[in-house]
């Protein structure tokens, strides 16, 4: 837990609007991505991390710390976005497109990051950009999220917390 999770839950629990709202400011994206793991757009996603977060606001006070908020969090927010897929999935019939050419996992496994079992050989790689460099990552990052789209529920969820957001692997 970020060490001043700790001190933001316990003002939200004393009903201090401001830390909540700090709260959403540090997870929204992240929870945005996850639950784009699960469901077919961006505003199902949002959707997802609005009932998340209405699902917080009702439970804080239950939270009883036995794991991190962001562990708690982040429960709560793959169980809203599983409920929604299986709504999804019930609702309109699975849709498969092909990649280039290629299946996702030939593009994953192709990969430098992964050894033969598919562990990861190493942390996710960081840096500062230039303009341009900014440029070609979201693009690249564009791809990436297109071809995680392409992958069975579980993998995307693991790609997208561990490759997209950063998570270490506990976290994950």
């Amino acid at each position: 837990m970020r060490d001043d999770d700790a001190s933001l839950v316990k003002a939200v629990c004393l009903g201090d609007k401001a830390s909540f709202a700090q709260l959403v400011s540090r997870y929204e994206e992240a929870m945005i991505a996850i639950a784009r793991a699960y469901v077919e757009d961006e505003a199902a996603a949002e959707e997802v991390c609005q009932e998340t977060w209405l699902a917080v606001h009702q439970g804080i006070l239950r939270f009883r710390r036995r794991s991190g908020f962001k562990t708690w969090l982040f429960g709560i927010l793959l169980r809203q976005a599983k409920r929604r897929l299986t709504l999804e999935r019930r609702e309109s019939p699975e849709n498969v497109s092909d990649i280039g050419g290629e299946t996702p996992l030939e593009l994953f496994s192709a990969s430098e990051e992964f050894n033969s079992s598919g562990e990861w050989r190493s942390e996710p790689l960081t840096s500062d950009f230039t303009p341009e460099e900014e440029l070609l990552a979201k693009e690249a990052d564009g791809q990436v999220r297109k071809a995680i789209d392409f992958l069975p529920t579980q993998q995307r969820v693991v790609m997208t917390l561990r490759h997209l957001e950063g998570f270490t692997p506990e976290e994950v």
